[in-house]
């Protein structure tokens, strides 16, 4: 028996997704340490919980959550006070559980519809959901096997995890192996799976473009399913990640200024000033020392030395904001940064 091989396509869009993720990623470490993390876990945490909510159509505050994750009084309903706190549970929980193990899975999705009535955590057991019948997801009798190869393929695949991770939530909901909770447990897994590959997917859950999303999520999943390659679908997630991760990087760079802030350089400020300029510039902030090009390459987390040439260090250097240490040597071994 051959194993189970999802039908996807790394398309050059794809290819270009994950490189630009990566970049931005990496500048986004340089300007958050472990501690602004830690302080922004609840933030996430309340911010998972509430676009979770709205998956089922329950819509609170973020004020609202958090009264109910502080345990004070208000004025909700008893379902949905226990739905909120079931969901803060799971997040919560989420360390806990193996990504690899549909075990696991199925306890999370279990945490997360406890509050709903007339609802099972089991498997669906027929085609038909609310008197109506599943049109394209597959028979219930085949759930298991499914759900076993899906398991089988994430925990041995090599793909890398942007792609992984969106092939496995689009497979979910092509096998739609719950009655209710299917979108909110394919999300809630695939931010997992990010979360393990670079810990500051905590700042931009999947959960928090979907539902903003929701007519385009939509029509990815439909149009992947009409094709049968789930490479639409891989896009749409990293189109859309992607651009969370630049909206988060552009408001650091406005709102979190060092406080070693030179009046020449406010002086100089440019059009060339770039995301990629203010990254370079405020690794160099951050230092006491000059630094050479592999130095600066390595804290920008950058492998290509002509991108990072032709993208940082000449935009930078024709603002007049760096100079080389040895200006008479450009090509020298010896050759350093600095902030002017």
């Amino acid at each position: 028996m051959s194993q189970f091989q999802p039908p996807f396509t790394v398309t050059s869009k794809i290819i270009h997704y994950i490189s630009d993720i990566a970049e931005a990623i990496g500048k986004l470490s340089i300007m958050y340490n472990e501690k602004d993390i830690l302080q922004s876990k609840q933030d996430a945490l309340v911010k998972q919980v509430k676009n979770a909510l709205l998956n089922d159509n329950v819509t609170l505050t973020k004020a609202q959550i958090n009264t109910i994750y502080h345990k004070d009084d208000i004025d909700l309903s008893e379902e949905i006070i226990k739905k909120v706190n079931n969901s803060i549970e799971v997040y919560e929980q989420m360390n806990n559980w193996d990504i690899n193990l549909c075990d696991d899975f199925l306890t999370a999705h279990k945490a997360l519809i406890l509050s709903q009535e007339n609802t099972t955590d089991n498997y669906r057991t027929n085609n038909t959901i609310n008197s109506k019948k599943l049109k394209v997801a597959p028979q219930a009798l085949h759930i298991p096997q499914m759900m076993e190869d899906l398991f089988s393929w994430l925990s041995t695949s090599t793909e890398h995890p942007l792609i992984k991770s969106s092939v496995f939530h689009y497979e979910l909901k092509f096998i739609h192996p719950f009655v209710e909770g299917n979108s909110r447990i394919a999300s809630l897994w695939q931010s997992k799976i990010l979360k393990q590959w670079n810990p500051l997917f905590i700042l931009f859950p999947v959960e928090k473009f979907i539902e903003a999303t929701k007519q385009q999520y939509n029509s990815a999943i439909n149009e992947s399913t009409d094709t049968g390659d789930s490479s639409v679908f891989i896009e749409y997630i990293l189109e859309n990640t992607l651009s969370t991760i630049l909206k988060i990087d552009n408001s650091l760079f406005l709102n979190k200024e060092p406080a070693r802030s030179l009046a020449p350089i406010e002086k100089n400020t440019t059009p060339q000033e770039t995301p990629q300029v203010k990254a370079l510039i405020n690794v160099l902030r951050q230092s006491d020392i000059s630094l050479n090009r592999k130095q600066l390459q390595e804290k920008l987390k950058l492998k290509d030395r002509k991108h990072f040439r032709e993208r940082y260090l000449k935009p930078a250097m024709d603002a007049a904001l760096i100079e080389m240490t040895i200006p008479e040597k450009p090509n020298s071994k010896l050759q350093k940064y600095r902030l002017i």
